[in-house]
This record gives structure tokens, C-alpha cells and sequence, in this order.
């Protein structure tokens, strides 16, 4: 048996072969001064690993390493302890640079160094303002602001008291003494009294409480619901002292009573035009908004669908500017609208009925009632509109323009024709301009500007003022009307008011509309003077058979046929019809308007109010209902 050494895997060799060429520096044995940084050494050799003086607390200087690989602190200076002050640090020992309690803000004490070479104030006695209270310290709430309790000096201000830790300061109530938030404190009641927290009158004391003011002692105030009128109050709170937009002179139920105890007029309505037609009327409000009641059969009251009948006025819409001037016909209504600018622009819109082309329209048969309102065109710089029976005139710096129905010559071009849209300047020869404009039913009046009145149209009952038997075609002067210089046309009669304001009237007197007294004149045509008003009048309004004015004192007189109260007496039911003027004593407060309609009448009051009286079939009056009414009444509000 052969015996020798086994020979070595070749696997195994070269397995092992790669370990053999590693080497990581590490030695477990006699490792120290290699110059290698091993576990549980501070430093090797020049390895330090990246320490300096500052692992040792000193401040400067070079670190070494030891034989044994521990640091060598031998050439590094400087460190907290040592007993010497170094620039770094703030104090060291009892080298405190020269500082103290006092210097560092607190009130007293010594000041010490710490192992750390910092600052040691325990002993120091603290400073006001830190929140902190000292014993020396009355207070101290961690501020410095005066008026508050603590004073900036950390004492108690007067009148208060300070509890806690920072403090917390409350006023003391009952010391006479106002604080804080006190608005009185016992007899100090900072200069208040009853007259200034806005009563009239009293003895005003302090809470007991200090936090508010006895005011059981003052007397009377805006504000307490009872209405002292000895001191300035119309109303309080809800109470109006039975006052109303209407007792004011106004339309609607808005009134209200502001802060002061004074009367708020605001949202009480204001109307400043009226003017009625047929069976309907429209009127303008403070705001330039138009309103329209009454029969609608032929859309007068520009409301869509045409038919029916509005007992309360509605809006007119589709206006784009405000109105200033309205004018209603029998079945059509005209408005003069001010278009902003500089100057303003003035526009004419018409809606109702066109039957006759009366609103400036193209005649469309079976297609009459156009409610929605549009302009009249050309028609700009209009100063002056009248609605007639079926036609429409109106001013432009004194030219006369006439459209609409043209059988009985009301349009004043000389020939009868038949109905014609198209607004056309009527010829009153050179120089020749009117002011004044007043269409009735076919036929129209007008002053020119020398004062002379001209009349055309139907001739029927006298209403032209001339003696003729046949239309007149062309704007011509009635003969013997003396210094008469403002007409105004009705339905079938007429008036005009004399340089003085005196009136006289002609035409058909069945009803007694022409105001002369019992009787009819032989001479129908003839200026008769009314009888019975020895007050100047300011304007007229004539309806179908009476005539309504009003005089120099704002008082309405009103004549002519009174089946329905037309003339607002409230005598219909024994008087038929007044042949001369009677006063409407219902009206107490003065009037600034009025207007007639074919049975009825209407006037707004200087302050505003609208009111109606007469034949109410068709909701005319604008009262909310059908009912006929003698004497004069407010218009609803809607």
C-alpha cells in the first residue's frame, strides 16, 4: 500500500485564489500605528478622523494622536474653565466683562458665570414687562402699554385691579373712578346725560355693574314708539301718527318713519302727469315710468294681448326713455320721451289704436290695435303732443305736424283725404309759429305766437268759434275773440283763457258744459264767459259734455253734465248737471293737474296724489274696481 500526500483540489485552489489577494487594512493584532483608523481608536498615526481641538472644548490649535491612538490635546489652546477669558467667550469665572443684572435689563441682583462660560441670572431680580411679577413689582403683564391696568412702571393705575401671573387687570367698579372700558363709574359719568344718549329730558345715573347707563330716569326719545311733537317727532318706530302717503298728498301705502323720527316719503308714489281719453287714462310718475287703466279693447293701455280692462294702472313697457309729457285720445295714447344728452333728445312714441293711422304708423286692416308703444318718425325735438279723436298733432319749435284721420280736415292740409300715417308739417304761412296746442274730437285749437287763436277741422256745434257751415282746412283765427289767448278743445265744445285768466267757452251747452249759467246762447259759436269763478284760472280740461279748471289757488271747478259725477260734486244722484262752475270741496289740499276724459275726470295734488272720479264702467278711475263714484278718489296703487 502506497501512502503520500493527497493532492490538492484544483476546484478548491481556485475557489480561494481571489481570496487571498484581498486585504481591507484591518488587523486584529498590533493594529495602533499602522495608520489605519480601527475600531475603538480615537486616531491613527495622521488620521484623526476629521477631528480638531473643538472634541477636547478648546478653541484653537493643532490636535495630535498619541502612540496609544488616543487624541493629544497638548498643543491645543483655549477652552470654557481655564480660567482665562477668551474672546469667544461671554464670561469665564468671575470675569463677567463688566456686566450686571442692571445692565442686562433686570432690576437688581448678581449676576454670575455658569460651567458653560454663559450667563447666570438667577439671582438677578426680574424686569418689568417679562410677564413675570416680582416682589418689588405691583403688576407685571408682559406689556408696557399705559392705560391698561399695569403701567408701563409694572404699579396699578387707579381704578383698577390686578390679579395673576403675567397679571390680568380688570376695572373696579364703584370707585368713582373711570377705567378701561367703563362708560361710568358712580357719580362719573364721563360728561353724559339724558339729552345726549337722545332723550329729551331726565336725570341719567350709572349701572350698578359700571358697564352701562341707567337711563330709567330720562324722559321721552326717537325710538320709544310714542310721538312727541312738542320735541320735533312726526312719527316713532311703527307709529305715523295716523299719517299716510295719501293724508301727505301722495299715492300709495309706502309711508315709513326713519331714524329721527321723521317721516320717510320714499316709496310713497309721486305722479306728475295725467291725461284721460275716451274710457281709459295714463299717467306719469316721478320717475318718467308710464302708467295706463281703463279699457284696453284696442291696446290704449299698451298691454298684450289687446281686450279687457285694467281697474288699477299698469306699466306701459318697452319705453326706453323717461316721459315728460302724455297725451290720450279716444282709443290711443302719445307720450314725448327725453332721451339723455346734451341737450336731450325728445322722441314721440304712440300705441292703441291705428285705425286711422293716428300713432304714425302704416294703416294694416283687421290689424288696428297695436299696443306696443314705437316712435314716431321723423317726430324728434317734439315739445308739444295732442291726441285727438282718431288723429295726432304735435309741436316741434312751433311747427305744426298732423297725422291720423283726415275726413273732416283735423289735420289741417287744406283738403279733406283720407286717413293718412305719415306726419306732415301743416303750412301756417311765414313767420307763423304756435305755443300752445289742444286737439278735440275732429277738430283741433291753437294760440300762434302773437297770441292769436286759430281753430280747424269739424265746424259742428260752434266748436271751431266760427259762424261757417262746413269744415275749416287750414289753421285759421275766429273772428271777436277779444284778448282770448289759450284754448282747449273738448269733444264737442270749447274754451280758452283770456291774457287775465279768465275763461269763456262756446259750443254745443246741452249739458250746460259751456259754464254760462241756464240757457242755451243763440249764438253757439260765440265766446261766452263762464259765471261764478271770479278767481283767475291757471288751465282748462274739456271731456265730452263738462269742463273741469283749475284756478290760481290750486281749488278744481268743474261744470257740464253730472249723470255719472263727472263733475266730482258728489250731488249726482239729485243734480243732473251744473250750468256753471262748481268748486270740489272733497279736493282739500291744492292741485297741480287735471284732466277730463269722456265722462270722467282725474287730478294729481301738488304733493303727488292721483285721483279720479266720474263714470267707472271700464276701470277708468283706477280705483281696483267698476264702481262710478261722484266725488274724487285715489287712484290704487299697484
Amino acid at each position: 500500500m502506497k501512502t503520500g500526500r493527497v493532492p490538492f483540489p484544483m476546484w478548491l485552489f481556485l475557489l480561494l485564489l481571489p481570496l487571498a489577494a484581498c486585504d481591507d487594512g484591518v488587523k486584529a493584532v498590533d493594529s495602533c500605528g499602522d495608520g489605519f483608523l480601527d475600531p475603538g481608536e480615537q486616531c491613527d498615526g495622521a488620521d484623526l478622523g476629521g477631528a480638531d481641538c473643538t472634541a477636547g472644548d478648546y478653541y484653537t490649535g493643532t490636535l495630535r494622536c498619541r502612540a496609544d491612538c488616543t487624541y493629544d490635546f497638548s498643543a491645543c489652546t483655549g477652552r470654557c474653565g481655564d480660567n482665562q477669558l477668551d474672546p469667544s467667550e461671554t464670561c469665564e469665572g468671575g470675569e463677567l466683562r463688566d456686566q450686571t443684572c442692571e445692565s442686562l435689563g433686570f432690576q437688581s441682583g448678581q449676576l454670575a458665570c455658569t460651567a458653560a462660560c454663559g450667563y447666570d441670572t438667577s439671582d438677578c431680580v426680574g424686569v418689568c414687562g417679562d410677564g413675570q411679577k416680582d416682589l418689588n413689582e405691583g403688576c407685571d403683564d408682559g406689556g408696557n402699554e399705559a392705560q391698561d391696568g399695569c403701567s408701563p412702571g409694572c404699579t396699578v393705575e387707579a381704578g383698577w385691579s390686578c390679579t395673576g401671573n403675567p397679571s390680568w387687570c380688570t376695572p373696579v367698579c364703584g370707585d368713582g373712578l373711570l377705567a378701561g372700558d367703563e362708560p361710568c363709574d358712580g357719580d362719573d359719568l364721563d360728561g353724559a346725560t339724558c339729552e345726549s344718549l337722545d332723550y329729551y329730558g331726565g336725570t341719567l345715573a350709572c349701572a350698578a355693574d359700571c358697564a352701562s347707563f341707567d337711563e330709567s330716569g330720562c324722559q321721552g326719545s326717537c325710538g320709544d314708539g310714542v310721538v312727541q311733537t312738542e320735541e320735533g317727532e312726526a312719527c316713532d318706530g311703527t307709529n305715523l301718527d295716523g299719517q299716510t302717503c295719501l293724508s301727505l298728498g301722495m299715492s300709495g301705502d309706502g309711508l315709513a318713519c326713519d331714524s329721527g323720527c321723521h317721516l320717510d316719503t320714499t316709496a310713497c308714489v309721486v305722479w306728475t302727469e295725467v291725461s284721460a281719453g275716451a274710457s281709459f287714462a295714463c299717467a306719469i310718475d316721478d320717475g318718467g315710468d308710464v302708467w295706463c287703466w281703463g279699457d284696453n279693447a284696442e291696446g290704449q293701455c299698451g298691454q298684450s294681448p289687446v281686450g279687457g280692462r285694467f281697474t288699477t294702472p299698469v306699466q306701459v313697457p318697452n319705453l326706453p326713455h323717461p316721459a315728460v309729457a302724455i297725451s290720450a285720445g279716444d282709443h290711443h295714447a302719445c307720450a314725448i320721451l327725453e332721451e339723455p344728452g346734451t341737450p336731450p333728445t325728445r322722441r314721440l312714441y304712440c300705441w292703441g289704436s291705428n285705425a286711422f293711422g293716428q300713432l304714425g304708423r302704416p294703416i294694416v286692416p283687421n290689424h288696428t290695435a297695436l299696443p306696443d308703444p314705437a316712435e314716431v318718425a321723423p317726430m324728434t325735438g317734439v315739445d308739444v303732443v295732442s291726441a285727438g279723436g282718431a288723429s295726432t298733432c304735435a309741436l316741434i319749435q312751433g311747427n305744426l305736424w298732423c297725422w291720423g284721420q283726415n275726413d273732416h280736415c283735423e289735420l289741417g292740409r287744406g283738403v279733406t283725404s283720407v286717413a293718412d300715417p305719415t306726419p306732415v308739417q301743416v303750412n301756417l304761412g311765414p313767420g307763423t309759429a304756435l305755443s300752445h296746442l289742444s286737439c278735440g274730437f275732429l277738430f283741433c285749437l291753437a294760440r300762434q305766437n302773437d297770441g292769436q287763436i286759430v281753430s280747424w277741422g269739424f265746424h259742428g256745434d260752434g266748436r271751431l268759434g266760427m259762424d261757417v257751415s262746413s269744415q275749416v282746412c287750414t289753421p285759421s283765427p275766429p273772428t271777436d275773440f277779444g284778448n282770448l289767448q289759450y284754448p282747449f278743445a273738448g269733444r264737442t265744445h270749447s274754451c280758452a283763457l283770456d291774457t287775465q285768466g279768465f275763461a269763456s267757452c262756446w259750443g254745443n251747452d246741452l249739458s250746460g258744459q259751456v259754464g254760462d249759467g241756464p240757457g242755451s246762447s243763440s249764438m253757439p259759436y260765440a265766446p261766452s264767459p263762464i259765471v261764478g269763478v271770479s278767481t283767475p284760472l291757471l288751465t282748462l280740461d274739456l271731456g265730452a259734455q263738462h269742463t273741469c279748471a283749475l284756478d290760481v289757488n290750486r281749488n278744481v271747478w268743474c261744470w257740464g253734465d253730472n249723470f255719472d259725477g263727472q263733475t266730482g260734486t258728489g250731488d249726482s244722484s239729485t243734480v243732473s248737471q251744473h250750468d256753471a262752475p262748481a268748486r270740489i270741496t272733497a279736493l282739500t289740499l291744492p292741485v297741480a293737474r287735471i284732466s277730463a276724459g269722456y265722462a270722467f275726470s282725474c287730478a294729481i295734488l301738488e304733493a303727488g296724489a292721483l285721483y279720479c272720479w266720474g263714470v267707472n264702467t271700464s276701470g277708468q278711475l283706477g280705483t281696483g274696481d267698476l264702481t262710478t263714484r261722484d266725488v274724487p278718489t285715489p287712484v290704487v296703487v299697484p
